[in-house]
């Protein structure tokens, strides 16, 4: 008997040629296959086949029959070719069912063969173990039977993950939310973010971050905030974060109280006033004062002005008071009279009548008014004095005089002595004993009388000595010589003490500096005293030459230093804060463009720096910036560097 397995068909064939030997004790036996019946077995590829001989030794003696059983088994299980292969998927809300029953239909890939019959699988899912929402994972067995019950198996695993982040909507921007009254910040309820996820029950936690780092609660500053949402799921999977946008804006007006009115005189010479000091009004704004100016003119003229100041805050809003600058004319006006004027009198009276006065040469810084005089209608014999008056348009006078003398045609004669010139005395400004001469005298009849007007000691300059020639009937006739005093001796002076002062307000001089008045003295007069001083100072030192001036001509001079020192500040306005991302692969930002900011001085910007690093850090950082003028005076203002991370991690 042969048990073969059912694939060895070499052994079948081996076994299929085998035949029973049969002797006898005469002649030839014959061995004849009597039959070959076959029983199947308990599966399809195992049978029992059972063959039959007999022999026949020709003599009709026939052998007890003889059999032969061939047993078929099916020992070999299923061979894995292709092994199964894993399964990895996203969670879709739905538990993945299509993709699962796709993949144990196909036994996770696998392929297996048999050496006999066909093969069916199986497997031993149960379902997975939930780890976060919907994820997580089962290790499947898949089983290749054959029918005759061996089987092989092989193991893959099925896994549900959740790596793709929850979508999240901001909430609505806020734009142009007013500032609270009187405050620079605006109370507001931002709202919160909402977000889905694309696997059921995973549990979302929202967060928003304040560009300027405060609390969502805390109020909001003027401009822009901006809020960073992000989204997180149970995965640990962070949404693309949403940016909401809130602007607060500043509609509350600045406040402003003008400085007091202010009353000026006309400038010398001048019918308007210059470098007018207006005072500086009070301001106030609920968050800041950007700007303050005014209408004034460079120059007032006479009367009354209305300046106008404007005050503007940071968001453009405006308020505006007013101030009156009322200029008076304080100033004199000049006149200078007409020649005297010396007439006979008239035939056969001891007046003069319808006298030829002349005009006034009349002047004012604004305008001349009225001229008159007193003089009467006739003039009396002698000397008569007449006054001029000029009024102008602010009642201010001023005077002068002209001489009017009448006298009698019918003189005698009179030569006066030659004219004569002579020196002040030593300190003194005035001669004495000096030597006059005497006149020639003659007349038609009798000369009663000769004199002369000098006095004893003669002051400087020029000094008429009328000599006086009298007949017997009163009639006179003079003459006159001039006695010349010259003085030729200098004045003195003594200047002011030096003086030093600032810089005027928005400017690199001075101006309406007080320079004090020198001491002088001379032995006559002072006709003059006058210096070089400018108009307005420049920036540093400055020689101002003083000179005084004696009735003569004579002159003396000294010096006084005037400084003026810049302590003004200089200003700076920063440029707009900045916003930039982390540069790629780090956490900080380099290579930021600042921007330049706006700086004036009243005299020089000498240099502009800030304390900027060369890289900047996650987060905000101050940036300073300095300005310092020529003087070292300095100012500096403040810009703000935000540094954004939008890079995502890796995973």
């Amino acid at each position: 008997d042969v048990t073969l397995d059912c694939d060895d068909v070499t052994g079948l064939a081996n076994a299929l040629a085998m035949e029973p030997t049969a002797t006898d004790n005469c002649g030839t036996v014959t061995v004849t296959l009597q039959s070959d019946d076959t029983t199947p077995g308990v599966c399809a590829a195992e049978y029992t086949r059972t063959r039959t001989w007999t022999a026949d030794d020709g003599c009709g003696n026939i052998s007890t029959v003889f059999t032969q059983i061939i047993t078929v088994e099916d020992n070999e299980a299923p061979i894995i070719i292709t092994n199964a292969s894993d399964l990895t998927v996203e969670c879709d809300g739905a538990g993945n069912t299509s993709e699962l029953d796709a993949w144990l239909n196909s036994n996770g890939g696998a392929i297996a063969s048999d050496n006999c019959g066909t093969i069916s699988w199986s497997n031993d899912f149960s379902g997975i173990s939930n780890l976060c929402g919907e994820t997580g994972s089962a290790t499947v067995t898949f089983t290749a039977s054959d029918d005759c019950g061996n089987h092989t198996s092989a193991t893959a695993t099925f896994t549900i993950v959740d790596n793709i982040p929850p979508s999240i909507v901001c909430p609505a921007d806020l734009i142009n939310i007013p500032t609270n009254q009187g405050l620079c910040t605006a109370t507001i309820n931002p709202g919160t973010a909402s977000a889905t996820d694309q696997c059921s029950g995973t549990n979302i936690t929202i967060s928003g971050i304040r560009s300027d780092g405060l609390a969502l609660n805390e109020p909001y500053p003027e401009g822009l905030t901006t809020i960073t949402w992000t989204a997180i799921d149970d995965c640990g999977n962070i949404s693309n974060p949403c940016i909401q946008t809130i602007i607060v804006i500043d509609n509350e007006n600045p406040t402003i109280t003008c400085p007091a009115d202010v009353s000026v005189n006309t400038d010398n010479g001048e019918c308007f006033a210059s470098n007018v000091d207006l005072g500086t009004p009070a301001t106030d704004d609920n968050c800041t004062v950007a700007d303050v100016s005014n209408d004034a003119p460079d120059t007032f003229p006479l009367g009354n002005t209305t300046v106008t100041w404007i005050v503007t805050d940071g968001s453009g809003n405006t308020a505006q008071c007013t101030q009156t600058v009322t200029v008076d004319d304080n100033e004199n006006p000049t006149i200078t009279c007409p020649a005297d004027v010396a007439v006979n009198t008239d035939n056969g009276l001891c007046s003069a009548s319808n006298v030829a006065l002349g005009i006034p040469v009349t002047d004012d810084n604004c305008t001349v008014a009225d001229v008159s005089n007193d003089a009467p209608a006739t003039f009396p014999l002698g000397n008569t004095t007449v006054t001029w008056t000029v009024t102008d348009g602010a009642g201010n006078t001023a005077q002068c005089t002209q001489t009017v003398t009448v006298v009698d045609n019918e003189n005698p004669t009179i030569t006066c002595p030659a004219d004569v010139a002579v020196n002040t005395d030593n300190g003194l400004c005035t001669a004495s004993s000096v030597a006059l001469g005497t006149p020639v005298t003659d007349d038609n009849c009798t000369v009663a009388d000769v004199s002369n007007d000098a006095p004893a000691t003669f002051p400087l300059g020029n000094t008429i000595v009328t000599w006086t020639v009298t007949d017997g009937a009163g009639n006179t006739a003079q003459c006159t010589q001039t006695v010349t005093v010259d003085d030729n001796e200098n004045p003195t002076i003594t200047c002011p003490a030096d003086v030093a002062v600032n810089t005027d307000n928005g400017f690199c001089s001075a101006s309406n500096v007080a320079l004090g008045n020198p001491v002088t003295d001379d032995n006559c007069s002072v006709a003059d005293v006058s210096n070089d001083a400018p108009t307005t100072f420049p920036l540093g030192s400055t020689i101002v030459t003083w000179t005084v001036t004696d009735g003569a001509g004579n002159t003396a001079q000294c010096t006084q230093t005037v400084t003026v020192d810049d302590n003004e500040n200089p200003t700076i306005t920063c440029p707009a804060d900045v916003a930039v991302n982390t540069d790629n692969g780090l956490c900080s930002a380099s290579n930021v463009a600042l921007g330049t900011p706006v700086t004036d001085d009243n005299c020089s910007v000498a240099d502009v720096s800030n304390d900027a690093p060369a890289t900047f850090p996650l987060g905000n950082t101050t940036v300073t910036w300095t300005v310092t003028d020529g003087a070292g005076n300095t100012a500096q203002c403040t810009q703000t560097v935000t540094v954004n991370d939008n890079e995502n991690p890796t995973i």
